[in-house]
């Protein structure tokens, strides 16, 4: 190490052995804690006699060549192979998030594309995130996201979530990506106070609800916020994105008043809700349109 003086300390020489340390395929150096010392980020394929082979390790520096044994270990995909810095969570098929609660400094996450992570509960701690990628995944309870409220850039796109009423105090969000997942109901958005102008939220491949389409998503562009959705089908009158004879019963009670106009009852497309456009959908069900 060196000491600022043009000289350096005797090398620390570490032996990968048979060990914590057997079987990396690559090793980065960062400041994962946010504590000023760099930290080991090594990523282990193969096994060894400790059960060490498939993993992503992180091993704690202490700004005098020492770092922590066995450190904090990741469960991973077969040969995870090589990483960039701050992508050494990212793709690797983790699926136990179990360590990272100790990591309370850390200002930037990227989890995404993991396939496996459904349990995010130990990232609650972690107060002082600004972005955070965990799409690809398997996550459905979001929850432990209400008190990271430092975050800007949140990436949940490819999950199983419908309910995001966790997301309503993130008030500094900027960029939010919830495309392919479960959600119908979008008010927590709404009533998220700091979601404004330049903002952006990616809903695309979700089952959103008429009132999620026809009065929250304009009431948040009216605020200047850029919304991401996929448009209704002439037919699909409930916005299932399907059309079949649910769509018809929709229609029915558009014209008795007994629902609310939605965007996709206009099955004919000439700007009126009548028997018309029922037998439009008729056609299009018996494929003859």
């Amino acid at each position: 190490m060196g000491t600022g003086g043009g000289n350096f300390t005797s090398a620390t020489v570490y032996d990968p052995g048979n060990g914590p340390w057997a079987g990396f395929e690559s090793l980065e150096t960062a400041d994962v804690n946010n504590d000023g010392f760099l930290d080991l980020v090594m990523t282990h394929g193969g096994t060894n006699n400790y059960g060490f082979g498939e993993k992503v390790s992180v091993h704690l520096g202490n700004g005098a060549g020492n770092f922590n044994v066995p450190g904090i270990w990741f469960s991973a995909a077969p040969s995870p192979g090589a990483m960039e810095l701050g992508d050494f969570a990212s793709g690797k098929g983790i699926a136990d998030l179990t360590g990272l609660e100790y990591c309370t400094n850390l200002l930037n996450l990227d989890l995404g594309g993991n396939l496996y992570i459904s349990d995010i509960s130990v990232l609650g701690d972690l107060t002082n995130l600004q972005t955070l990628d965990l799409h690809a995944n398997q996550i459905s309870d979001v929850s432990a996201l209400t008190g990271l409220t430092n975050l800007w850039n949140l990436g949940l796109g490819s999950n199983q979530i419908s309910d995001i009423s966790a997301l309503a105090d993130l008030t500094n969000m900027k960029y939010l990506g919830l495309d392919s997942n479960q959600i119908s109901d979008i008010s927590p958005l709404v009533a998220n106070v700091g979601i404004g102008g330049g903002d952006e939220i990616y809903l695309q491949g979700n089952p959103l609800s008429a009132d999620s389409r026809d009065i929250y998503i304009p009431q948040l562009q009216a605020r200047g916020v850029t919304v991401f959705y996929d448009a209704i089908a002439a037919g699909d009158a409930n916005g299932d994105g399907t059309i079949d004879a649910l769509d018809i019963t929709s229609v029915e009670r558009v014209i008795a008043r007994l629902d609310a106009l939605t965007a996709g009852a206009d099955a004919n497309q000439d700007g009126k809700i009548n028997a018309l456009d029922i037998t439009k959908i008729e056609r299009r069900i018996a494929g003859l349109d």
